[in-house]
């Protein structure tokens, strides 16, 4: 695994906690961030009254951290966003 995949699977995974627990103190996140080239899936359980998180959300993320080229390997313009 490269790092910037390890920090793409993070980042990821911290805004959503962190989009939870704005809205639900008592909100619980158990998921994980599974990356592959122009695919990021979020997979696992959210019990919370918050709204969920948003492909919106992970995409403007992605975009945040720096992968706006598919030179990079990865792109938040054409990439695909799955919630399961």
């Amino acid at each position: 695994m490269s790092e910037g995949i390890l920090t793409r699977c993070v980042t990821n995974q911290r805004c959503g906690l962190d989009a939870i627990l704005s809205q639900d103190t008592r909100g619980r996140v158990a998921c994980e961030t599974l990356l592959t080239t122009g695919l990021c899936v979020v997979a696992g359980e959210i019990t919370t009254n918050a709204k969920s998180i948003s492909a919106r959300l992970l995409v403007r993320t992605i975009k945040k951290i720096g992968y706006d080229d598919t030179d990079k390997g990865f792109d938040y313009k054409t990439c695909g966003v799955v919630s399961l």
